[in-house]
């Protein structure tokens, strides 16, 4: 099976002011990946929502979808990004059931129970977007998280926006320096200010290092190759170059994986994070 995380920066929703990432092209780049399973924190808003021709181009393609609203105090405030955003989880793959966790009762997220007609196995895909303002919160959402990944035997795969870089790192030790965080403050331009700011707190690397450590979850990309550019919303000027991983794939111990791979820019400011995954009965 192929799947993808990929935040969409709302997207799927009439949202940009530019060219970029129109839903239309994000479809089409959704086709070109051909996955079986995608994962896409921000997929849309609700102002507007997803316009039906979109919902049926999806349709098309062979996705049925769960969505949930993130209805949390970042989507609710001025700063945020995309207006009442929405996580979404498409497959290609029979769902057998969902259920929204919101772990510290803080974000929605959705977790999916898949039928693998290989295999003939069931497997859980959790969908993930941490919160993003600071270390502090996004450990608080990871200890009950933690305990919903160990309540199940079942083959998990979570993936997502984990807003959290890896830990021991040069690139994470310099980011999180306080001679960088000096630095940050100094920028005069306020979005990219507060975003460097909250940059320097995802690369202290204890949030993966907590879901690493206290569940059997692997990650698939040793390589911690960087996802996210500083080509968003309110800064469109900024160059496309990927600086950071914040967007994971776990898998647990019973599904193997080869040939991860970060996409090119496709219109959001994060990039795409593919793999190819197998449950044991399907793995040869």
């Amino acid at each position: 099976m192929r799947v993808v995380s990929w935040n969409l920066e709302g997207r799927l929703s009439q949202l940009a002011s530019d060219s970029r990432g129109t839903p239309e092209k994000i479809v089409a780049a959704i086709a070109v990946f051909d996955a079986d399973i995608l994962v896409h924190p921000e997929a849309f808003g609700m102002d507007p929502a997803v316009a039906p021709e979109i919902e049926e181009s999806l349709r098309r393609l062979g996705y049925k979808s769960v969505s949930v609203a993130y209805d949390d105090a970042i989507s609710r405030g001025e700063k945020a990004m995309v207006p009442n955003p929405h996580l979404r989880i498409m497959s290609r793959l029979p769902i057998i059931s969902h259920e929204v966790i919101r772990p510290s009762n803080m974000r929605s997220m959705v977790s999916v129970t898949l039928h693998d007609p290989m295999s003939n196995q069931n497997i859980r895909v959790i969908g993930i977007h941490l919160d993003d303002r600071s270390e502090t919160l996004r450990l608080q959402q990871v200890g009950p998280l933690i305990e919903y990944i160990n309540s199940s035997p079942l083959p998990t795969l979570m993936m997502g926006d984990f807003n959290a870089m890896p830990p021991c790192t040069f690139k994470s030790s310099l980011i999180h320096s306080t001679a960088f965080r000096e630095l940050a403050g100094l920028i005069p331009h306020p979005h990219m200010r507060y975003t460097v700011e909250r940059l320097s707190d995802m690369a202290s690397g204890t949030t993966i290092s907590t879901i690493l450590r206290q569940t059997r979850l692997q990650n698939t990309d040793p390589g911690f190759q960087p996802t996210t550019t500083p080509k968003m919303r309110k800064m469109e000027w900024m160059p496309s170059i990927r600086f950071a991983k914040i967007d994971w794939i776990f898998v647990s111990p019973d599904i193997s994986y080869k040939n991860v791979a970060v996409s090119r820019d496709l219109g959001s400011d994060h990039r795409a994070l593919s793999l190819e995954i197998f449950l044991k009965n399907d793995s040869k």
